[in-house]
């Protein structure tokens, strides 16, 4: 949603756009054209122990691809996998956009030495990003929130919220929960999950709203007596969180 954004205020302003994307296909190259202005390419990037080996497909087809096209200015969503291609590319400035906690979302999707692995390899590229970029972003005006080290120059830039979540008066409707923080373990919905008879127990009347879910996964992880008190809607358009939330 922020690349799209991103975008579209570029398109807007008159600037031309090329967007690299990655894709598991092991060997597509999937181009589009939109208007003579915008360019989306879709790239290689599957590789068995991608991390271990540095992202090097993924990495090698980017640089190719932005060096290709002329850009003027290369920015990438996120450290990895977006960041560490966005600095491989020499000769123009390099911006990445910090996303998340790269270490933080690893220890939540992987328990033990795995993880902990993981966490390490994951940081040590993420260091090489932030050492090698012109520009850090950060969607948090503390560096350190999404950063594992200061970066040369930061820069500030909250994320993008429609004038709709301002606009709307708050009606607020009695027991009634909204979640939107999709399945990942860090973003707390297990323990929404677990917790959820407590709650139906101390609020017979509580109603889960879960958005942005795919209609196939459902709300599996709540026991079966409470499952008709949650309700799974899929992705949602700005204008239709504004009015959940």
């Amino acid at each position: 949603m922020s690349a799209e954004r991103l975008v579209r205020a570029l398109l807007d302003v008159g600037v031309d756009v090329f967007v690299a994307c990655p894709t598991a296909n092991s060997t597509a190259r999937a181009r589009s054209e939109f208007n003579g202005r915008l360019s989306v390419v879709e790239l290689p990037a599957h590789q068995r122990w991608s991390t271990l080996r540095r992202l090097r497909k993924w990495r090698r087809h980017a640089r190719a691809a932005v060096e290709g096209s002329e850009a003027a200015i290369v920015h990438a969503q996120g450290l990895l996998s977006s960041g560490i291609a966005a600095t491989d590319v020499r000769g123009i400035p390099r911006v990445v956009t910090a996303h998340g906690n790269l270490v933080a979302d690893t220890s939540a999707l992987y328990d033990g030495l795995g993880g902990a692995v993981r966490s390490w390899l994951r940081d040590r590229l993420s260091i090489s990003v932030i050492k090698r970029a012109d520009v850090i972003i950060g969607v948090n005006p503390d560096w350190s929130v999404n950063l594992p080290r200061r970066p040369r120059r930061f820069v500030y830039i909250p994320h993008i919220i429609d004038e709709r979540f301002y606009a709307l008066r708050l009606e607020p409707e009695p027991a009634l929960v909204l979640f939107v923080g999709g399945r990942r373990r860090i973003k707390g919905w297990p323990l929404l999950a677990a917790a959820w008879p407590t709650v139906r127990e101390a609020v017979p009347e509580a109603r889960l709203h879960v958005a942005g879910w795919s209609p196939d996964e459902g709300p599996a992880d709540v026991g079966p007596a409470h499952r008709r008190s949650v309700v799974v809607e899929g992705w949602l358009s700005s204008e239709e969180l504004a009015a959940r939330m």
